[in-house]
């Protein structure tokens, strides 16, 4: 088994722990990476860790637009951008509430778990 190329041996290793029962879109990334990896540089495992040991903290997924997904991401990175609902975890500095801006405190029982949603796009 060790004789296979990297991204083989790869493959081989997902089959063998039943990783491809379903579609994974984190398996296939990394499939990604070590054919990025192999195209790139030499097809030894060792390498290939020493590598992924380095790059995986710059790695992510990249998801297309039009799937329905929750996107992650800083404050510094969203502003600006419209997005229909914004979840804002930890927010627990006062805000005094403006036309602009609508705040809901969570912890209210009369208020219902519903998505909501940010009615504008500056903030």
């Amino acid at each position: 088994m060790i004789k296979l190329p990297l991204y083989d041996l790869c493959e081989k290793i997902i089959r063998i722990f039943t990783l491809n029962n379903s579609v994974n879109p984190h398996i296939q990334f990394f499939l990604d990476a070590v054919l990025e990896f192999s195209m790139a540089n030499r097809q030894n495992l060792s390498d290939f860790l020493l590598w992924w040991e380095e790059k995986k903290k710059t790695k992510s997924i990249i998801v297309p637009e039009g799937i329905n997904a929750v996107r992650i991401m800083t404050i510094h990175k969203a502003k600006g951008l419209e997005f229909p609902v914004v979840i804002y975890p930890y927010a627990e500095e006062k805000v005094s509430l403006t036309k602009k801006s609508q705040w809901v405190d969570f912890d209210n029982p009369n208020i219902p778990m519903v998505c909501l949603k940010k009615p504008y796009s500056n903030w």
